[in-house]
């Protein structure tokens, strides 16, 4: 009896209870659960989210928009297209420079005048329409580029000519010369037009002509690329230098040469079937004495006193500064008349009108 008790039940309860639950248990779970998760958790995600978001967003918009945008931008101006003309034009631009612009007021004033000049012409195998660029000051007129000026085939050039090398910021002293550029773009149209074309002149102006004794017979023009140069016309030399107005500078008294304007030279150009068509863009007041002061009347009568074809800004008066916005509005309405065929006159529908119908 003391022998068999003793003997049987220490030896079989502690032997298989406890080797097969602390090893099966402690051994499966705490293996399994933290290598998986741990492992695979941290590893996969931390290394996908924060490298491909963080590099792929930033690097497309900072790489893409700032080189398209500015670069596209500055690269296309000018940017409209031209209009389409239905026969050959010539077309003279006629430019103030007499009337003391600042710096930005220049910017301003030769990148719209550039861009003017890319919605009237573009590169075309009749090379029309032609389009002689003059600036005019107080001493007289400069034809800048004639119109057999080799960069008449390639506007991409006229444009950066105008834009980088037109002349501006002269002046401020009173005196504008716009007769001896009105005289310029006439004897450019008699010297290099097409006989048959169309003609029109377009002046851009910030002051009011007013020269001292301006002799019209006494002209130098010049275009250093004309390929007609040292020819003598009227009294001049075309070639030689500036449209020369003030030869003469021992009188004071100044004369705003209506007489001139709107006698000689508008009859001229009336005669010739010759458009013009104004812009007026003030200086701002005070900057020489004879600013403009009514814009929307000066010149009335280069335009057979059509004020349809005068434009200029209606500016607040507290605000008296050249803008941007003014150009692209004046060229904006004067663009389809430039580029429109002139009607004839007197027209036929006036005249049947009243006629008939009653």
């Amino acid at each position: 009896d003391p022998t068999a008790d003793p003997t049987n039940d220490p030896t079989p309860d502690p032997t298989q209870d406890p080797t097969n639950d602390p090893t099966i248990d402690p051994t499966y779970n705490p293996s399994t659960s933290p290598t998986t998760d741990p492992t695979n958790e941290p590893t996969v995600s931390p290394t996908t989210d924060p490298t491909k978001d963080p590099t792929q967003d930033p690097t497309p918009d900072p790489t893409s928009d700032p080189t398209d945008n500015p670069t596209y931008m500055p690269t296309i101006s000018p940017t409209q297209e031209a209009c389409v003309l239905a026969t050959s034009f010539d077309i003279a631009i006629v430019v103030d420079n007499s009337c003391a612009l600042t710096e930005d007021e220049c910017y301003i004033q030769r990148d719209q005048i550039a861009e003017l000049l890319t919605r009237i012409k573009a590169d075309n195998e009749f090379d029309n329409p032609k389009v002689t660029y003059i600036e005019y000051n107080s001493r007289g007129a400069v034809v800048r580029i004639s119109l057999d000026n080799v960069m008449q085939v390639n506007v991409r050039s006229y444009f950066d000519f105008i834009r980088n090398q037109g002349t501006c910021g002269d002046g401020g002293n009173g005196e504008s010369d716009l007769v001896a550029g009105l005289d310029a773009a006439l004897r450019e149209f008699e010297l290099h037009g097409n006989p048959g074309a169309i003609k029109k002149i377009i002046t851009v102006n910030n002051c009011r002509n007013a020269v001292i004794n301006t002799n019209l017979n006494e002209t130098l023009i010049l275009d250093q690329n004309s390929t007609n140069n040292n020819s003598t016309v009227g009294g001049g030399v075309i070639g030689g230098g500036v449209v020369g107005g003030n030869q003469d500078d021992s009188s004071e008294e100044i004369d705003y040469e209506d007489d001139t304007i709107c006698g000689s030279i508008a009859n001229k150009m009336h005669q010739r079937g010759i458009d013009g068509y104004v812009v007026n863009i003030p200086a701002p007041k005070g900057r020489a004495a004879n600013v403009i002061t009514d814009p929307a009347n000066y010149l009335t009568c280069l335009t057979d006193y059509n004020p349809a074809r005068v434009y200029s800004p209606v500016r607040d008066p507290s605000n008296d500064i050249i803008m941007e916005k003014e150009y692209i509005d004046a060229f904006d309405q004067c663009i389809p008349g430039i580029c429109s065929i002139p009607t004839s006159s007197p027209t036929r529908d006036p005249t049947a009108d009243p006629t008939s119908n009653p």
